[in-house]
């Protein structure tokens, strides 16, 4: 072999490691752009769709509050139990986990599970500041979108 074909050969040996390295190096930047830009797009499709679950829950809960059966057998006690039916009936309208109506006292009135019907929310009632509240609960039936709504007297509002 003479001298000058090894140095051609060196040199395209050199080339084509070079070549080698910006494709390499080209396809790892396209490659973190895309997982990143993945990564990005279920970030926000994820808070999209827990926003639009609170909204959801808002408008069953401020639905529900405004109810005229809901406030005058609330404001009475409930003396014939129709809270909790018509909160089912509002979960299989709604096709949500479920309603739970309570007093300002935190006193259930409605519940999925009938054994918690008449015992105290663990948390204090957020409602008494008179605001709509939204949020995400780790409750007895897993984690839900949930919203909470004050139901006010038929002169309020």
């Amino acid at each position: 072999m003479s001298q000058a074909s090894v140095a051609q050969r060196l040199r395209a040996g050199r080339s084509s490691t070079l070549t080698t390295q910006i494709l390499l190096g080209s396809l790892s930047l396209l490659l973190l752009t895309v997982v990143l830009g993945g990564v990005l797009f279920t970030m926000i499709s994820n808070q999209t769709l827990d926003r639009q679950y609170q909204l959801r829950a808002l408008g069953i809960a401020t639905t529900t509050a405004q109810m005229p059966e809901i406030r005058s057998a609330l404001a009475a006690r409930d003396p014939q139990h129709i809270i909790d039916g018509l909160a089912r009936e509002i979960t299989a309208a709604a096709q949500s986990s479920y309603v739970v109506v309570t007093d300002r006292n935190g006193i259930r009135f409605s519940h999925p599970d009938p054994a918690l019907i008449g015992q105290k929310l663990e948390e204090p009632v957020a409602v008494l500041d008179g605001e709509t509240h939204v949020g995400f609960d780790p409750g007895s039936l897993g984690r839900s979108a949930n919203a909470k709504a004050p139901v006010f007297g038929r002169t309020a509002r």
